[in-house]
This record gives structure tokens, C-alpha cells and sequence, in this order.
């Protein structure tokens, strides 16, 4: 469901049977907003019902997949063979392809749902003795996101493109150990008790 508040908001969400099948699909966008520091308006008893069935039911493998979906889809959508050859896409997409390759490593890294502050997560993920090229790229780009106007390009090539394919590798998700299923019971009673039944 989506609805459009004006020129300034948009309000996304499901009801809760949808919830509940994303829930258990481990889908990311639901994990995010259910871990997500800014809420606007909450009923404390279901988040706290949904965060909890969502640390029990959240599989890994599933999640990660997911990750490296999305930053494929996003790198592939968005990726332009500039003027000079080389490859360049606008720097707030890729944020948004790292973002989720960093979330997948972070996954197999941690067996953990990624923390929702980017920041936070790749600085837990890349000690700066190791991956210190990274950090500082990613520094840059956040940077200049901040500065660059909305549509301007950046080059992707060199360590920064290696580095990116050989993380859009949907396979090596499947190296990640799955954790038992939830039984549907689980959601069943949840679904009942928010209903009220």
C-alpha cells in the first residue's frame, strides 16, 4: 500500500498478513523499517512482537541473496559506458549498490541482521588495517553525495569496479549456513493476537 501525502510524503506499509509472509521471506526492506532509529509514530507492543519474530525467523542465506539481488539489479540498471569508455554511475546509486554487497558480507561475516546505520555496518565490517582503500572510498562517496549535484556521474572502474563484481556473485550467498525454519505456528499466533482473536 502507498499513499501520497502532499509533494513531501509518501507512506508505504502492508497489512498485516503481507507482513507477516515478507517476515518470514526474510525480506530486507521489512527487516530494515523494523530496525530502522527513526520512527514517526509506533505501537510499541507490535514492533516490539514483529522485531522479536524477526530475530528468530530471519534466515541468512535468504537475506543475503536478497542483498546481492539488489545490488546487482541496482549496479546493472543504473551503470553507463561514459564519454571515455569507462564505466560511471551517479554516486547516491552507487551507495546504494555498496550498501547492499556490504550488507551481504556483513551476513556471512557476522551470521547478523546488518545494522540499518551505514556507517555503523562498514565500519564493524572492514577493520581499516585490511580494507583500508574501501573505507577511504567510502568516505569519499558519502562525502561527495553531500556535495555533487543530483546527477552527476563518477567513474567505476579500477579496484573500485573489481571489487564490486567479484561481490555480484549470487552464488557465494549460497556458502552461508541456514538456520531452522520457523514453524508457521509462529506466525499464525501473531497474526491472531494482533487481530485481537
Amino acid at each position: 500500500m502507498i499513499k501520497k501525502l502532499g509533494d513531501e510524503l509518501d507512506l508505504v506499509g502492508w497489512d498485516i498478513k503481507k507482513t507477516l509472509t515478507l517476515l518470514r521471506a526474510s525480506n530486507p526492506t521489512l527487516i530494515e523499517w523494523l530496525f530502522s532509529p527513526k520512527v514517526y509514530f509506533v505501537n510499541e507492543e507490535v514492533l516490539t512482537s514483529l522485531q522479536n519474530l524477526a530475530l528468530e525467523c530471519w534466515q541468512p542465506r535468504a537475506l543475503a541473496h536478497h542483498y546481492v539481488s539488489m545490488g546487482f539489479n541496482n549496479y546493472s540498471r543504473f551503470i553507463q559506458e561514459g564519454d571515455s569508455g569507462h564505466k560511471e554511475i551517479k554516486v547516491k546509486k552507487l551507495l546504494y549498490v555498496l550498501r547492499s554487497l556490504l550488507n551481504a558480507l556483513y551476513i556471512k561475516e557476522f551470521m547478523q541482521i546488518p545494522p540499518v546505520d551505514f556507517s555503523r555496518m562498514y565500519s564493524e565490517l572492514l577493520p581499516a588495517s585490511e580494507n583500508e582503500w574501501l573505507l577511504e572510498v567510502l568516505s569519499n562517496l558519502i562525502e561527495k553525495k553531500r556535495s555533487l549535484e543530483e546527477g552527476d556521474l563518477i567513474d567505476v572502474d579500477g579496484k573500485l569496479g573489481d571489487w564490486i563484481h567479484s561481490n555480484l556473485d549470487r552464488k557465494k550467498a549460497n556458502t552461508i549456513e541456514e538456520r531452522p525454519k520457523l514453524d508457521i505456528s509462529n506466525f499464525d499466533g501473531l497474526f491472531c493476537r494482533l487481530l485481537g482473536v
